[in-house]
């Protein structure tokens, strides 16, 4: 009786041991629904199971609800599934819903709508990071770039703050230029676009653009530069350029952009056509003479191409940019001037 009673003693006694080690263990440990998501949650995000990976966030908001981390996550997730507009949903609701001041998502959030095309989200968000950190030197930048076409005043006073910048400094210096020479004229959009193609910054060349085809309409010049600027972000142009063509066939800023359109179908010949049609409505624009210098290089007419290249930097009274064509030409082809 004894042995069993002490036998019954001991068994009681790691019962006991052993509830005490269960919950006494970590609250990791004890695998809740909100952890068994958040880990499977994990695991898909690492493998690549992105559509997985979001069902698992809706799991986790079921149990706890949307929180700022949460909602950044799911924008990340969209972003590697190449859905920009989701992406930004989510991560405008992850700022709004924060407490804290996130410049980094901010802009994040601003360089988003750019890319999306969205200007009007795009301006309103560069300017609440200015409300941040009005000093930043790539907001001002960029929120004056966006702003250079519709309302130069306001875009002067970002430029401004950048005009002595290392990265930013030039291209500030030449709008703020073009708004002095230019205050008056109702046209400054198209101006601010052709300035903005020059230095190749095509996303807010074409956001120039499109503000200039809005306020003339129709302006064929406008829709052509914006399918132009289009097709140089890798995006497709054909529409507005095939409707500048129609409106305007004559026109030589049209011909020339479709010269280029041409050329990048492959249509060498259609584009050095354009281009002779272009120059002869406009005999004395340097930057036609180089792009037709560069057409009848393609069609491997080396002599031409030259003689055409040496004519635009006659024209443009030796500009270095057409300079530094000729040259380059003389240095690939191997050809003595």
């Amino acid at each position: 009786m004894l042995l069993i009673l002490f036998l019954q003693i001991i068994a009681l006694v790691l019962v006991i041991f052993a509830l005490i080690f269960l919950f006494s263990r970590p609250k990791s440990i004890l695998n809740s629904p909100v952890e068994i998501a958040q880990l499977r949650l994990n695991a898909n995000t690492s493998d690549g199971r992105f559509v997985q990976a979001l069902y698992q966030i809706g799991a986790l908001t079921a149990v706890s609800g949307w929180t700022p981390a949460l909602y950044r996550q799911a924008g990340d997730l969209h972003v590697q599934m190449n859905d920009l507009s989701g992406a930004v949903i989510h991560w405008e609701a992850a700022w709004r819903s924060s407490t804290e001041d996130d410049l980094a998502l901010t802009r994040q959030i601003a360089e988003t709508y750019l890319e999306l095309g969205r200007w009007t989200e795009a301006i309103d968000t560069f300017e609440a990071m200015l409300e941040l950190s009005p000093e930043d030197a790539k907001a001002n930048y960029e929120l004056g770039l966006l702003l250079a076409a519709s309302d130069p005043i306001s875009a002067e006073a970002y430029l401004r703050v950048v005009v002595g910048n290392a990265d930013y400094g030039q291209v500030a210096r030449a709008l703020v230029r073009l708004f002095v020479t230019n205050p008056a004229d109702p046209l400054i959009s198209m101006r601010v676009g052709r300035l903005l193609a020059d230095y190749e910054l095509w996303l807010y060349a074409e956001q120039a653009f499109n503000y200039a085809a809005v306020v003339t309409n129709p302006n064929p010049e406008a829709l052509a530069y914006i399918g132009l600027s289009r097709e140089r972000q890798g995006k497709d142009g054909a529409a507005w350029i095939s409707q500048a063509v129609t409106l305007a066939p004559d026109s030589p800023q049209v011909l020339y952009v479709w010269a280029l359109h041409l050329r990048a179908l492959n249509d060498t010949a259609g584009s050095l056509n354009a281009l002779i049609e272009a120059t002869s409505l406009d005999p004395n624009n340097p930057a036609f003479y180089a792009e037709l210098g560069s057409a009848y290089r393609l069609v491997g007419d080396l002599n031409s191409a030259e003689y055409w290249l040496k004519i635009a930097v006659e024209i443009s009274q030796q500009d270095p940019l057409f300079q530094q064509l000729l040259d380059q030409f003389y240095t690939e082809t191997g050809l003595n001037n």
